[in-house]
């Protein structure tokens, strides 16, 4: 017998219900014994009603199993005593949607006790399970559709009433590639292998799928669709989550399903030419959806999957009720009105050819678009709707425009090109990637050859592997140079991608010499609009910006954008990618609210036209999330951030740049709010993804580095933070022109651990050579400028040279106070140094004004447990204290504890310092104990500071023992 958990009748451990489509059903039986014939009987007959059976044994491992496949429905076989016991456990689990009851013997154990409203029945016959099964399977499958809904931010009363969203568009496209490619021998059989591989462990599909290889033929393709457990739950699966590598592999599937209902149509013309005539189709919506649909009321909807309707009003009214008692979705009837004249679309009655003769089913072939009428409850019934549907043509006007100009631009290649094409505009570059590898091994002519290298070479740069790309770049270009004139366009798109990849390696200077090549040509062979030109102008614009010359960069965006704007349509991914660009502009610039408008814009036909997880959407939220961050909105910051993040965990490698740049930015946040722990891992994340990826001289590495030496000097590790400082400067100085802002920012960062350990020499060199530099490039009211002001004001203030330091922040102040918001942490910051200075000297009056200032500005801008908050607090308090006001002083010292032991950073210098302080605080008001409790506080931190032996330690241990003698 065994009891072993991972007997498992399906796929895999790993529940793969989005690729499947079927109901996902968990049989817990500890009798289970995987060598009893017994037992496999019933498992291939439960296998037979559903694919997707996981068997256990053991209680645990099972819950631990449900808990886990939280993102889609289970159903839940119980046996025996071990069955009994998991229900407490596992009653509530919200995605739990039914518990079945089998009992192997006849008998009925008297003393059983099933209290759930879970359980919907208990069996003792196989057979009578495993129809209850089939039913709930079929209705899974046929609420598994893919959908696509008219935009619900548009005006019902403006004239994109008839938008649809962008995943129509896409599917379309791919659906009309899928339909020129032509099919042989090895596509059935790819087919056929990706079946296999998916149900490996299911005996009683395996069969099946041993029939279908045997004698499937183009003429049952109708036959083989509508069969259960087969290819129609995987396509419409595939279709609703746009599981691409199995759409491809469909795809002779998708053609010849095609074909036949077309071919049926024309042979039934006779019966539905210029006729109107009702349909019905009864399912279940899930909650999300038909909230779009109220909400959409007069707009469209599209099936973007093959759609099963009926003439047989009853039959589709039985699928709908069986969906009502399910609390995620709502059953719904949709009534069609088709009127044969408005659309183009395919459809058959397929009730000859149906392995389901009763249901006189009505097929469409995909992307069968409608117009939503009414929606209204049916009588007597308060959950199932009626929903009145009329058949009308894809007429979204904007979309079909933006569709017409993509299918242009992919220009006449071949099938397998175009659906490559469309694999790249969807972001699915490692799809895109199978796609051309394989076109490339059937490929001999060179032209297409060097194509092929371009399109591998621009995947493997979005996938981050740019030496990859560097080389397919090559290839395409030997070929180009040697089988076309110098000046050939084609040659400046080779030129320009090589120039890509360079400024992705941080190599400025050979991308600009590359791009450049590519505008001599492009300018003297096409017409001033051409889009390529725009695109060149772009590229050009990118190197500057990554210069720091912005001002050449805005110049170089503009001219693109004003190309694009005259011949793309108003909402084409490349208008999205010049507002991007020419955002990041205004960001560098600091003008935020600029910056944030074009992003938005960017980001407004991003949703518009792309999939929810592409790529270019997740650039869009990190951009924005940028300017709010830099205009101090962490909380704002942090949800794009995290956006950003959802979407590149969905379809980037674990290793790729994308998310360590959306890393570090989430790491900066917490930086910022003071959640050290939080951002030193966020950081050493993007540390190990960059050091995988880039070499050891890369700028970019050098920016993790930088930012995790920042952050230990913030947690006042100052030898970790040189640790870390010390090795970017090789690299920048190797890398970086002399006046980049990154090298300045270096400066600034190890200039300050410098001053914050003492070494007040090396700290002013760092300062005033990041000054320098900012002088060199910057306006001289620019916001760096006033930070760099700050930074050496700082270090003279330490040097006890007060008036040297407070010349240095009154140049930065009034910069400060003109350019950036008034929540900014510089300006806190400046506000705190120059409280200083007039501290040191003896300037109390305006001492507590500047830190008064400076702690407004913190308590409205960071987490109220901030440690530059606790700073605030001992500052005003020491003031208090000076000025002969003990209580006072107590009130905000007790404050900075708080917050200092709450975010256990009671080891460091500044909290011994603060002890001490409140010490004497209670000392001077008669509280002893307390000042003893403080001290005592301050001395067992000391010693992880200083050794024993130095006299700050003895002279502390001096005074509580003198203290204590007078208790």
């Amino acid at each position: 017998m065994s009891t072993n958990g991972d007997t498992a009748a399906s796929i895999s451990m790993q529940p793969r219900r989005h690729m499947i489509g079927s109901a996902f059903v968990i049989w817990i039986d500890d009798k289970f014994d995987p060598a009893d014939e017994s037992c496999q009987n019933t498992l291939v007959q439960l296998q037979s009603a559903v694919p997707n059976v996981y068997v256990f044994g053991q209680r645990d491992e099972c819950a631990d199993f449900l808990t886990d496949i939280s993102d889609t429905d289970a159903y839940l076989i119980i046996s025996g005593p071990v069955g009994q016991q998991m229900i407490p456990l596992i009653h509530d689990v919200p995605h739990l949607n039914s518990i079945y009851v089998y009992h192997r013997s006849q008998n009925l154990d008297a003393n059983d006790n099933y209290a759930s409203n879970k359980i919907k029945g208990i069996y003792t016959e196989i057979t009578l399970l495993c129809d209850a099964l089939k039913m709930i399977n079929k209705q899974c499958n046929r609420n598994d559709i893919a959908l696509s809904f008219l935009k619900t931010n548009i005006d019902a009363d403006s004239q994109n009433i008839d938008q649809l969203d962008p995943t129509f568009m896409y599917t379309m496209l791919l659906k009309e590639a899928i339909l020129t490619t032509k099919y042989d021998e090895k596509a059935k059989n790819d087919f056929i292998q990706l079946w296999r591989d998916a149900y490996s462990n299911n005996t009683a599909i395996l069969s099946h799928i041993d029939a279908f290889e045997k004698t499937y033929c183009s003429q049952k393709t109708i036959s083989w669709y509508t069969r259960e457990y087969f290819i129609y739950q995987m396509l419409n699966c595939s279709l609703r989550t746009l599981e691409v590598n199995v759409i491809m592999k469909m795809g002779f599937f998708i053609c010849e399903l095609h074909r036949q209902i077309e071919s049926l149509q024309k042979q039934q013309i006779i019966h539905y030419h210029e006729k109107t005539f009702e349909v019905f189709r009864g399912q279940g919506l899930f909650i999300v959806d038909f909230a779009k649909l109220e909400k959409n009321k007069g707009g469209l909807i599209s099936f973007n999957n093959f759609l099963s309707t009926s003439t047989n009003r009853d039959v589709s009214l039985r699928y709908a009720e069986a969906s009502s008692g399910s609390s995620d979705v709502v059953a719904v009837l949709f009534r069609m009105l088709i009127d044969s004249s408005k659309s183009t679309i395919a459809f058959a009655s397929i009730r000859e050819m149906s392995d389901f003769l009763e249901e006189e089913e009505i097929l469409f072939s995909m992307h069968t678009v409608f117009r939503i009428n009414e929606i209204r409850k049916l009588e007597n019934s308060l959950l199932l709707y009626q929903v009145d549907l009329q058949l009308t043509s894809d007429d979204d006007q904007e979309l079909r425009q933006l569709t017409e100009y993509i299918r242009q631009d992919m220009g006449s290649s071949s099938a397998s090109g175009r659906v490559g094409q469309v694999l790249l505009r969807m972001g699915q570059l490692e799809k895109a990637e199978e796609v051309y590898t394989a076109l490339l091994e059937q490929t001999t002519d060179e032209i297409s050859r060097a194509h092929i290298y371009h399109q591998l070479g621009f995947m493997q740069r979005g996938q981050g592997l740019h030496k990859k790309a560097l080389s397919f770049n090559e290839k395409a270009l030997e070929i180009r140079r040697r089988v076309l004139p110098e000046d050939h366009p084609s040659l400046a798109i080779t030129y320009n991608n090589i120039g890509s990849v360079c400024l992705d390696m941080s190599q400025t200077e050979k991308a600009l010499e590359y791009y450049d090549k590519a505008h001599q040509i492009l300018e003297k062979t096409l017409h001033p609009n051409s889009p390529k030109l725009a695109t060149s102008y772009n590229n050009i614009g990118t190197v500057y910006s990554e210069m720091g010359n912005y001002a050449k960069a805005y110049e170089m965006y503009e001219k693109s954008l004003k190309i694009r704007q005259i011949v793309m349509p108003a909402n084409h991914p490349d208008l999205a990618s010049s507002y991007r660009n020419i955002g990041e502009v205004y960001c560098h610039m600091y003008n935020y609210r600029q910056a944030l408008e074009f992003y938005y814009k960017a980001l407004e036909i991003d949703k518009k036209v792309l999939p929810p997880s592409h790529p270019n959407l997740a650039s869009s939220y990190n951009n924005i999330g940028a300017v709010h961050f830099d205009m101090g909105n962490a909380a704002s910051a942090l949800r794009c951030y995290e956006k950003a993040l959802e979407i590149f965990e969905k379809n980037r490698s674990t290793n790729h740049l994308d998310l360590s740049a959306t890393y570090s930015n989430i790491g900066h946040v917490y930086h910022r709010m003071g959640h050290y722990s939080q951002a030193l891992e966020f950081y050493y994340k993007t540390l190990q993804i960059d050091e995988k990826c880039l070499s050891s001289s890369h700028p970019r590495l050098s920016q993790s580095y930088n930012a995790i030496g920042a952050l230990y000097s913030s947690m006042a590790d100052y030898p970790k933070a040189l640790e870390y400082l010390l090795k970017i400067q090789e690299i920048y100085e190797k890398s970086l022109p002399v006046n980049h802002t990154s090298l300045a920012s270096f400066y600034l960062n190890i200039g300050d651990v410098y001053r914050l350990i003492g070494n007040y020499e090396k700290a002013l060199w760092f300062q005033h050579e990041a000054n320098k530099i900012f002088k060199n490039i910057l306006p001289f009211d620019h916001p760096h400028m006033a930070v760099s002001y700050c930074n050496i004001a700082a270090v003279y203030r330490d040097m006890n040279d007060n008036f040297t330091a407070l010349d240095f922040y009154e140049k930065s102040l009034p910069i400060l106070e003109k350019t950036v918001y008034t929540d900014h942490s510089y300006l806190a910051i400046c506000y705190h140094g120059i409280g200083t200075v007039h501290r040191n000297l003896a300037n109390y009056t305006k001492a507590l004004e500047f830190f008064e200032k400076s702690l407004r500005i913190r308590e409205n801008f960071l987490p109220p447990d901030h440690p530059d908050i606790a700073q605030s607090y001992h500052n005003i308090g020491c003031i208090y204290q000076t000025n002969g006001d003990s209580y006072k002083a107590i009130d905000f010292y007790e404050k900075a504890v708080k917050i200092t032991e709450k975010c256990g950073y009671s080891h460091t210098p500044s909290s011994v310092i603060l002890y001490q302080d409140i010490a004497t605080a209670y000392l001077v008001v008669g509280q002893m104990v307390k000042a003893v409790h403080f001290l005592e506080k301050a001395f067992a931190n000391i010693h992880k500071i200083f050794p024993s032996t130095d006299h700050s330690v003895t002279k502390l241990k001096n005074t509580i023992d003198h203290i204590k003698m007078m208790l």
